[in-house]
C-alpha cells in the first residue's frame, strides 16, 4: 500500500537534501503520533472512497448540497429579522453549486432536475433518484435546524402569505413564474453553448436571491419542493400541520415551471437540441468534467450534447 506523502499531510517527516540524500527531521513524540494518525486516516479513506460508485457520489453530492441549502433557509426563517435572508440563501446556493456541480451537476432542486429531464437531458430513473436524494437532504437539514432552535420552539416553514383562495392562487403563480425563471437560467447557462463559462453558480444563486426579495412575502419564497416540503413536515411535527395543506402548491407550481422552462429552452435552441436521435452513453466510473449529458451508469441524451473526453462522460448539470 502506498501512503500519501508526509509533506502533503502537513507534517514533513523527511526532506531531500541538495546532494540527493534524505534529510530526516526530528519531531516530538506528539507530532509523530499526529502524523501517524493522519497517515492511517488517509490510508483508510483511500480504501473506502474509491469503492463508492459514480451514481452514489452524485446522489451524495445532491443530498449534501441540498442539506446546506435547506439548513440555511430554515435558520433564516427562524430568525426574527429576515430582511437579509435572501442574500444568505442565494449565496449558499451559489456556494453549493460551485462545490458539487462538477460531480452531480448541482441541481439541489427537484424543479431543476425536472427541467433537465423534460429537456431530454436526463433519464427518468436518474431524475427520480436525484429528487429522492434532494428531499432526503432537505428533511435531514430541517430536523437539524429544529434541534438547533429547540424542540419546543416555534418552527417556521414556507406558506402563502394569505390563505384565501385568491391568496393561494397568487402564491402558486409566484412559485410557478419565478421557479420557471430559475430553471430557465440553469438550462441556459449550464446546458447551452455557453456552458463552458465559470459564472453559472453566481447566476443561479442570484436568481434565487432576486426571486426571494421579489415575491417571498407573497408565496413564502421556496422555489424548491425539497425546501418547502422538508420544512413543512418538520413544522407539522413541531407545532402545526397547517402548512401541509399547501403542500401541493410547492410541488405543482415547480412541476409546471419545469415543463414551461424546458419548452422555452427547446424553442430557443432548436438547431442544437431538437430532433436529435437518442444514443446510449457508457460513462464508466472515471472522474467526469462538467456537462449535462453525463450519467449514473448508462443514459440517453441528444447526440449533439455528447462531449466526452478520454476519462468518460460528465455529470448532469452545470459545466466548467
Amino acid at each position: 500500500m502506498s501512503f500519501p506523502s508526509a509533506v502533503w499531510l502537513g507534517s514533513p517527516l523527511s526532506l531531500p537534501s541538495k546532494g540527493g540524500k534524505e534529510c530526516t527531521t526530528t519531531t516530538s513524540s506528539s507530532s509523530f503520533v499526529v502524523t501517524a494518525a493522519r497517515v492511517f486516516l488517509m490510508a483508510a479513506l483511500g480504501q473506502v472512497i474509491p469503492q463508492l460508485p459514480v451514481a452514489g457520489r452524485k446522489l451524495l453530492c445532491e443530498a449534501i448540497g441540498t442539506f446546506y441549502l435547506v439548513l440555511t433557509v430554515s435558520m433564516c426563517l427562524q430568525q426574527s429579522e429576515k430582511l437579509f435572508a435572501p442574500i444568505a440563501i442565494g449565496f449558499q446556493l451559489m456556494n453549493q453549486i460551485f462545490a458539487y456541480g462538477y460531480i452531480s451537476g448541482g441541481h439541489l432542486n427537484p424543479a431543476v432536475t425536472g427541467g433537465i429531464y423534460f429537456s431530454g437531458l436526463m433519464p427518468l430513473g436518474d431524475a427520480v433518484k436525484y429528487v429522492l436524494s434532494q428531499t432526503t437532504g432537505g428533511v435531514l437539514a430541517s430536523l437539524f435546524s429544529w434541534f438547533l432552535v429547540g424542540v419546543s420552539g416555534d418552527f417556521k416553514s414556507p406558506t402563502p402569505a394569505t390563505t384565501t383562495a385568491l391568496g393561494v392562487f397568487r402564491a402558486f403563480c409566484c412559485e410557478w413564474i419565478y421557479t420557471a425563471g430559475l430553471v430557465s437560467v440553469v438550462l441556459n447557462v449550464a446546458c447551452s453553448r455557453q456552458k463552458e463559462n465559470h459564472h453559472y453558480g453566481m447566476a443561479i444563486g442570484m436568481t434565487v436571491l432576486a426571486a426571494a426579495f421579489s415575491v417571498g412575502g407573497i408565496s413564502g419564497g421556496a422555489f424548491n419542493p425539497a425546501v418547502a416540503t422538508s420544512l413543512q413536515l418538520v413544522e407539522c411535527a413541531a407545532t402545526s400541520c397547517e402548512p401541509l395543506k399547501y403542500f401541493w402548491v410547492y410541488w405543482l407550481a415547480p412541476f409546471v415551471a419545469a415543463l414551461t422552462s424546458s419548452v422555452l429552452f427547446l424553442l430557443i435552441h432548436p438547431p442544437e437540441y431538437a430532433h436529435k436521435p437518442a444514443v446510449v452513453v457508457d460513462t464508466g466510473s472515471a472522474s467526469k468534467p462538467f456537462d449535462l449529458t453525463g450519467d449514473l451508469g448508462k443514459s440517453f441524451a441528444p447526440s449533439a450534447l455528447l462531449q466526452h473526453n478520454a476519462a468518460g462522460g460528465p455529470p448532469y448539470g452545470t459545466t466548467q
